[in-house]
């Protein structure tokens, strides 16, 4: 009787780990299709948000080469990965002039986006942000060329952990071009803009971080209300009268240069420790 015991309980923790893998799922927009299984290359997924509504936590979704459309991670799947297999240039994700990215919720950043360009997104309406991404953790992304229309903010990201990512050329018609209250680092923040103030980056904290010829027209053309560590703002401009390039921030072991504020000086309302400002 004994050794039953034992062996049914090994049957039911085998059974239950069985239950518990984890699924690899595979997406191709060339040769896939949604009707497949797709768990593997030759039964792949044609949309990645086909692969998310198949998934459970701690699944992997791998995608490759192509142009997608906009996804949404519910936090129920934390954690997830969802990784480009090929180059990140071409695997992209286009918004389509809807949000290119939700991943999860504010409280989620486990839910992983690794190796894409994340482009055309648009977000408006009051309240709204990310247009780029929203919430969960971006490795080696790039996250371009995409808008936040009037009374949203954060045109590039919102929210979001950026490993490694290149936040460039995205345009807030109000606050925020490249991200706000995200946490960076090793990131290149360039050529964004935000019209009312932070062109590169608002309520974020950035670690080893090049932000360079960021714009606003007010308060903050390369950050506003942040803290930075080790960072290079390079080339950011501010442009109304009275107002700052670097506005109520906090800088540490920065080197800021070449930067310009058309009514005040570059560091209006700023703390800087250990700094090198030329």
């Amino acid at each position: 009787n004994r050794m039953k015991q034992i062996v049914v309980y090994l049957c039911v923790i085998m059974s239950v780990s069985v239950a518990n893998a984890a699924t690899t799922w595979y997406v191709s927009t060339l040769s896939g299709n949604d009707s497949n299984g797709g768990k593997s290359w030759a039964a792949s997924l044609k949309t990645i948000q086909k692969a998310i509504d198949k998934a459970s936590a701690g699944d992997m979704i791998m995608v490759t080469n192509g142009t997608y459309s906009s996804i949404s991670v519910p936090a129920r799947l934390e954690p997830l990965t969802i990784q480009a297999v090929g180059t990140v240039d071409k695997c992209v994700i286009n918004g389509g002039g809807k949000r290119c990215a939700l991943l999860g919720s504010e409280t989620t950043t486990n839910i992983y986006l690794n190796g894409f360009t994340l482009t055309g997104g648009s977000v408006s309406g009051q309240n709204t942000n990310g247009a780029g991404a929203k919430f969960g953790t971006l490795n080696k992304c790039v996250i371009t060329k995409n808008s936040a229309g009037s009374l949203c903010t954060a045109a590039g990201a919102y929210g979001c952990v950026l490993n490694d990512c290149t936040i460039s050329s995205n345009t807030a018609s109000d606050w925020a071009g490249g991200m706000e209250k995200c946490t960076a680092n090793r990131c290149t923040i360039k050529n964004n803009s935000g019209y009312q103030g932070a062109g590169g980056a608002a309520g974020s904290i950035l670690f080893d971080c090049n932000i360079s010829g960021n714009v606003s027209q007010y308060g903050g053309g390369g950050a506003n209300g942040s803290t930075l560590y080790r960072c290079i703002l390079d080339s950011n401009v501010a442009k109304g009268d009275s107002h700052d390039n670097l506005s109520g921030c906090e800088a540490h072991n920065c080197l800021i240069k070449s930067n310009y504020a058309q009514g005040r000086r570059a560091m209006e309302g700023s703390s800087c420790y250990n700094c090198t400002i030329v």
